[in-house]
């Protein structure tokens, strides 16, 4: 049968609008970089990667940002303490029959002592304190390039914060600026020049063992 005129109108009218619906819908679909996105997901997700980076560390024994800041010296330094005997506990049980390995371990473990009994009695020096607990903070994490980063800032006696930690921390304090330029924390002495390098042995142990 033939469609009339006013038939065929209707027809087209209604194929249009079907089309410009279609149209709409996978517009709506399709993401559109000039739209401003919701941020919730996003820093869901971060949450979970912050959290899936730290997974093999105990909760007790996690450094923030905020530890950094040394708000409460005695409570960070012993978490410090913990965190590096738990590193080499580790290296300890992963060093069995292999010689070399434990002469090492040994070795690192005699030139860690002094440092070790210093955060224990927390008396270790706040600027030597805010690198190392940054060291640990970026080991925690797998951050191990900015974990050397922030080791070569302690053997030179530049004081080594994360990004985020520096604008607010309490040590914006003019006493630091005689860190800069002066005497290299590895040229203090004995005692401390060995416990900084043994702090490099650890980075290098994390990276290959604790990733």
């Amino acid at each position: 049968m033939d469609m009339t005129k006013e038939d065929q109108k209707v027809t087209e009218i209604s194929t249009s609008t079907e089309t410009d619906s279609k149209k709409r819908k996978l517009e709506d679909e399709t993401p559109n970089p000039n739209k401003k996105q919701s941020t919730t997901e996003p820093e869901q997700i971060d949450d979970e990667e912050d959290e899936e980076e730290i997974r093999n560390v105990p909760n007790e024994l996690v450094i923030s940002l905020e530890d950094i800041s040394l708000k409460d010296i005695p409570s960070i330094s012993m978490k410090a303490n913990k965190y590096i005997k738990t590193i080499l506990y580790h290296w300890d049980s992963t060093s069995k029959g292999n010689k070399e390995s434990s002469d090492l371990l040994l070795d690192t473990k005699r030139s860690l002592f002094p440092m070790l009994v210093q955060l224990r009695k927390h008396n270790l020096e706040e600027s030597q304190l805010t690198s190392l607990l940054t060291i640990l903070y970026h080991l925690q994490r797998s951050q191990h390039n900015k974990a050397l980063e922030s080791y070569m800032k302690l053997s030179i006696g530049n004081v080594a914060w994360p990004i985020g930690v520096v604008s607010v921390s309490i040590h914006a304090r003019s006493r630091d600026s005689k860190l800069f330029g002066g005497k290299a924390n590895i040229m203090i002495d004995e005692k401390t020049r060995r416990w900084i390098t043994a702090m490099k042995r650890l980075i290098t142990y994390s990276e290959k063992n604790l990733q």
